[in-house]
């Protein structure tokens, strides 16, 4: 990185480096220098099309640390770095965190993906706490998903301030979804 080699043989060397230890945070750093870089600096100095530009960060998506280890930091900061160049698939994120989360239900940094990713898309708050509700029922011990769903009401609590909807409706269906799930597994 000091020395700005960023050649495609250093970039394969990168990969496997973040494959022996995906939580070596300057290899992650300095695949985004390298990307940076490279688009800034095209070889035959012409702007790089569209296409390209787009290729280049899938390639980046298609890195294969998540696979590896989807409890990752330096990996998931990485997609959300990809992604917020707005060069990427929001569609096919979602889809991947969809598979995360039904590994492991648990995963915080999926839950904290799929909020950014929900909110570049668009996501109104009540189809997420539409999907966040549906883990809920699956498995009620699970804290991650209740966690988001306290995100999300918070979200929906802020807009009630501005008369979307009424807060004692809402807090009143919250706590019966609440003493419900703990008369189910209590």
């Amino acid at each position: 990185m000091k020395n700005g080699c960023y050649t495609k043989e250093a970039l394969e060397v990168n990969v496997k480096l973040l494959e022996a230890n995906l939580e070596y945070l300057t290899a992650w750093n300095y695949r985004k220098f390298a990307i940076e870089h490279i688009l800034s600096h095209s070889e035959t100095d012409t702007e790089i099309d569209p296409d390209s530009i787009k290729s280049i960060y899938s390639e980046e998506l298609r890195v294969r640390a998540l696979a590896k280890n989807y409890r990752s930091y330096g990996a998931w900061y990485h997609h959300k770095w990809v992604l917020s160049k707005g060069h990427s698939s929001v569609d096919q994120e979602l889809q991947l965190l969809v598979v995360f989360l039904k590994k492991d239900s648990r995963n915080f940094h999926a839950w904290n993906y799929r909020r950014f990713v929900a909110a570049l898309k668009n996501i109104s708050d009540e189809e997420e706490l539409h999907f966040t509700t549906d883990l809920i029922n699956e498995n009620f011990s699970n804290y991650s998903s209740w966690h988001n769903c306290s995100v999300i009401l918070s979200h929906l609590l802020e807009k009630r301030a501005q008369g979307s909807f009424s807060k004692e409706k809402v807090l009143t269906e919250e706590y019966d979804f609440v003493h419900q799930a703990l008369f189910l597994t209590g």
